[in-house]
C-alpha cells in the first residue's frame, strides 16, 4: 500500500510502489471513465428528449390554442343558430308541431357539438399538464445527471493526480535501481581484472 500521508508531505522524494497498485488505479481510472462516458451519453439522450417534449409541448400548445378560438367562434356561432331557431321554433309552435320537433332536434344535436368541443378541449388541456409534468420529471434527471458528471469528473482528476504521482515515483525508483545495477557491474569487472592482473 501507498503512504498517501508520506507522499503529500514529501512529494518530491522517491516512494517504492508495487506494480498491482498502478494496475489498481490504472483498472478505477478506466472504470471512472467508463461511467463518465455511459452518464454522457445518458445525459444527451435525455438532453434529446427534453428537446423532444419541448417540441411536444409547443405543439399541444399550439393545437389547445386553435382550438379554443375554433371553439368560441363555432361557440358563438351555434349559440347565435340556437337562439335564433329556439325564436323561430316558438313562432312557428302554433303553426306546425312537426316543424318544431325538427328544429327541436337540430338544436340538440347543435348542443351535442359544443359539448363534444369542451371535451376536446378538456382533453387538450389534460394531455398539456402530462407534457409539462414528464418535462419537470425530465429535468429532475437532468439535474442529477449533472450532478453524477461533476463528481465523477473530479474523481478522476484526483485518481489521474495521483497517478502521474505514481508514475514519477516508479520513473525515479527504476533510474535508482539501473545506476545501482551499473555500479555493481562496473566494480566486479574492476575485481576480475585486478585478479588477472595478480
Amino acid at each position: 500500500m501507498v503512504d498517501w500521508l508520506k507522499v503529500e508531505q514529501k512529494p518530491q522524494k522517491g516512494v517504492k510502489i508495487a506494480g498491482q497498485v498502478l494496475l489498481d488505479f490504472r483498472k478505477k481510472t478506466q472504470d471512472l471513465t467508463s461511467q463518465l462516458n455511459n452518464l454522457k451519453d445518458q445525459l444527451e439522450k435525455s438532453e434529446a428528449m427534453k428537446k423532444n417534449l419541448d417540441t411536444n409541448l409547443k405543439d399541444a400548445n399550439a393545437k389547445i390554442k386553435d382550438l379554443e378560438e375554433k371553439l368560441e367562434s363555432q361557440k358563438d356561432e351555434y349559440e347565435t343558430k340556437v337562439a335564433k331557431m329556439e325564436g323561430e321554433t316558438k313562432a312557428l309552435k302554433e303553426v306546425n308541431e312537426s316543424t318544431v320537433g325538427k328544429l327541436e332536434s337540430r338544436v340538440k344535436d347543435l348542443e351535442g357539438k359544443v359539448s363534444g368541443l369542451e371535451t376536446d378541449k378538456d382533453d387538450l388541456t389534460q394531455k398539456l399538464i402530462t407534457a409539462n409534468s414528464a418535462l419537470e420529471d425530465n429535468k429532475s434527471v437532468m439535474e442529477k445527471l449533472n450532478a453524477e458528471n461533476d463528481s465523477l469528473n473530479k474523481q478522476l482528476v484526483e485518481i489521474e493526480s495521483r497517478c502521474k504521482m505514481l508514475e514519477d515515483a516508479l520513473a525515479e525508483r527504476d533510474y535508482d535501481f539501473f545506476k545501482k545495477t551499473l555500479q555493481e557491474r562496473a566494480k566486479r569487472a574492476t575485481g576480475d581484472d585486478l585478479g588477472l592482473d595478480q
